[in-house]
C-alpha cells in the first residue's frame, strides 16, 4: 500500500510538474521522457519490426521513442549516451532480421553531424507504449497550461 501511494503522488507531481513547466506544446528532454515512461509497459525481450520506423524522437541522448505502426510504439532505453541521437535524419534499428532483442541489437544514428555517421548505441529495455494514456497525459498537460 505505501508503494502504490508514492508512485500516485510521484505520478501527480510528474503531470502537475509537466504542466507547470509546458509552454505551448514544447517540453524539455526530461518531461519528455517522464511523460512516456508513466505511460510505458514492463520491459519486453523483444519486438516484431521490419523495415523502418513510422516515426521516431530522440528523448534526451539516452533514449529514443520508435513509432513501428498506427498505434504501436516503444520507448528505447540505450545503455549509455547516444552522441547525435538529437541531430540525426534517421535511425536504423536491429539488423534487419525481424526481431529487435533488448541488450543485444542497436540503434544506429545516420545522418549525424559531430561523430561518425552510423554510431551504434545498444538497447537496454524496450518498453511498449500505452497510445491512448499519452493522449490523455498530453490533453490534460495543455489544459493545465492554458492551451485547449
Amino acid at each position: 500500500m505505501k508503494h502504490a501511494s508514492r508512485v500516485a503522488v510521484m505520478a501527480v507531481a510528474i503531470v502537475s510538474g509537466l504542466a507547470a513547466c509546458a509552454t505551448g506544446s514544447s517540453l524539455s528532454d526530461t518531461q519528455k521522457l517522464a511523460l512516456y515512461q508513466r505511460n510505458a509497459g514492463e520491459p519486453v525481450a523483444k519486438i516484431r519490426y521490419f523495415g523502418t520506423p513510422r516515426s521516431w524522437e530522440p528523448v534526451g541522448d539516452q533514449a529514443l521513442v520508435v513509432w513501428v505502426r498506427g498505434n504501436e510504439g516503444y520507448l528505447f532505453t540505450l545503455d549509455a549516451q547516444c552522441p547525435d541521437l538529437s541531430f540525426g535524419r534517421a535511425i536504423s534499428i536491429g539488423d534487419q532480421t525481424g526481431d529487435v532483442f533488448a541488450g543485444f541489437d542497436s540503434v544506429r544514428v545516420l545522418g549525424a553531424t559531430a561523430t561518425a555517421p552510423g554510431l551504434a548505441c545498444r538497447i537496454r529495455t524496450i518498453q511498449p507504449l500505452d497510445r491512448a494514456g499519452l493522449k490523455e497525459d498530453e490533453k490534460a498537460i495543455r489544459q493545465s497550461a492554458g492551451g485547449t
